[in-house]
């Protein structure tokens, strides 16, 4: 992993998005869908991360998937929470339905790779923002935490995309 973060540090001197794919030995279920998990202050990953699971869901494999977006929070901020994504889905900033968002709580003693564990162990795939700081420290207990689930692609971009 240590080789990972000096090649990211290479990539971010030149002001490139950062994707990094960790896949597990097991088969893709591609019928388990596509999960993206977004937190609040990962605005500018969300849109690409979106965008990354409707270029995968192009493909032949994935016809028969599905794309479901989590949003973390903690639980005092559901119904603000809901409000933002239900304001960016109206205004299209957000291109999927709210039918496709899940708003998961994040209680005290949970960290989020067991949150995301526990909902998207059987995903096909799994996209999870990371921000910046997170690599900066060359701390790699971030990506750790996803081990228990299969295929992961890390998204880091280095501005929000705009969607029209």
């Amino acid at each position: 992993m240590s080789q990972i973060l000096e090649i990211i540090n290479f990539v971010r001197a030149g002001d490139f998005d950062i994707c990094i794919y960790s896949n597990c030995t097991t088969p893709i279920k591609y019928r388990n869908g596509i999960h993206v998990w977004t937190k609040n202050i990962d605005g500018k990953n969300t849109n690409l991360m979106i965008l990354l699971g409707y270029i995968i869901m192009a493909h032949p494999d994935w016809k028969k998937s599905y794309i479901k977006i989590f949003n973390i929070c903690n639980e005092c901020q559901n119904d603000v929470v809901k409000r933002e994504l239900e304001e960016l889905i109206a205004t299209g900033r957000l291109p999927i339905t709210l039918n496709n968002i899940e708003i998961v709580s994040l209680t005290v003693n949970q960290s989020i790779g067991e949150v995301v564990t526990h909902h998207s162990q059987n995903a096909g795939l799994t996209i999870v923002g990371f921000r910046e700081e997170t690599i900066k420290s060359g701390d790699t207990d971030f990506f750790a935490d996803f081990n228990g689930i299969g295929n992961v692609l890390f998204v880091n971009a280095v501005q929000s995309k705009k969607i029209d």
